[in-house]
């Protein structure tokens, strides 16, 4: 309400998927947006939902008939580069590669100073999400659209009775294991009350929070060190790691094996420069 909406994104509306529409279509696709809060929206028709569970099962399992092996309980140490070769340490025993991939998410920049290669500045933020019921005489409606308010104030999804909600925060904090705060799963309740007509069950609900990093362009870091030729970025997926997995993690295959980016991919304008960490050398941000 009141953010310039339909002055501001005319640009969105030109593309595929997605347009502009005016407060009574709004509605009529999400009845429980309260009327005198709503204006209008972008409405994207071409999204739809992924199953992270599904997706790590099906990597998981594709790295394993392809001769690959999960390690858990290896914290890191340290790695040294001799030789031509990295003499890795970890909890779980010693290790000998070639190359090393750092995906090591928020810790990336930890990591990084324990195989003695310069940081590129990632910078982890806390991201809050939970799951409300409905109060009681309250019936949550079904097949309701993903909506996400203006000025990144609340997402939510209405789903199986349930709804899932996100203050849409980004709380910088050091690498760790984030919690819900109280007063973010508070906020948001009462956010999405003031905006619909659903009442939410008072008790607490289930929530957790997790971290999204990024670097300091916002744009994933994906290619060889700059001083070392035997280290290589995969880090900073910011929001956006589970969609941007498949593609990403083409992106590094073909950069690792030396093979030119797949088609597909180059189509949307990308390059190997794209995602370059070398880009970080003459990068100032104000």
């Amino acid at each position: 309400k009141g953010c310039g909406l339909f002055n501001d994104m005319g640009e969105f509306a030109a593309r595929d998927q997605v347009r502009l529409i005016r407060k009574t279509e709004l509605c009529e696709r999400v009845p429980i947006l309260r009327k005198d809060y709503a204006v209008g929206a972008i409405l994207e028709t071409g999204s739809g939902d992924l199953d992270p569970q599904a997706m790590w099962s099906g990597f998981c399992l594709g790295h394993k008939q392809n001769g690959g092996r999960l390690l858990t309980n290896a914290g890191l140490k340290k790695a040294t580069y001799t030789g031509g070769e990295w003499k890795v340490e970890t909890e779980a025993g010693n290790y000998v590669c070639r190359i090393l991939v750092n995906a090591a998410g928020a810790w990336g920049d930890d990591v990084a100073e324990r195989c003695g290669v310069k940081p590129i500045g990632l910078q982890p933020f806390n991201r809050t999400a939970m799951v409300c019921q409905p109060a009681d005489g309250q019936v949550m409606p079904d097949a309701l659209p993903f909506v996400f308010l203006p000025f990144d104030e609340l997402y939510w999804r209405i789903h199986a009775g349930t709804a899932t909600l996100s203050p849409a925060d980004e709380t910088p904090a050091p690498p760790c294991d984030a919690q819900p705060d109280e007063y973010d799963i508070a906020r948001t309740m009462a956010k999405f009350e003031e905006v619909s007509t659903l009442r939410l069950a008072a008790h607490k609900p289930r929530a957790w929070a997790g971290q999204r990093t990024f670097t300091r362009d916002k744009d994933p870091a994906v290619g060889f060190d700059v001083a070392n030729p035997g280290f290589f970025w995969l880090v900073g997926q910011g929001g956006f790691g589970i969609e941007s997995a498949w593609a990403l993690a083409n992106i590094a295959a073909s950069i690792l094996s030396g093979r030119p980016l797949p088609a597909d991919i180059e189509a949307f304008g990308l390059a190997v420069h794209t995602f370059s960490p070398k880009r970080f050398n003459s990068l100032v941000v104000a």
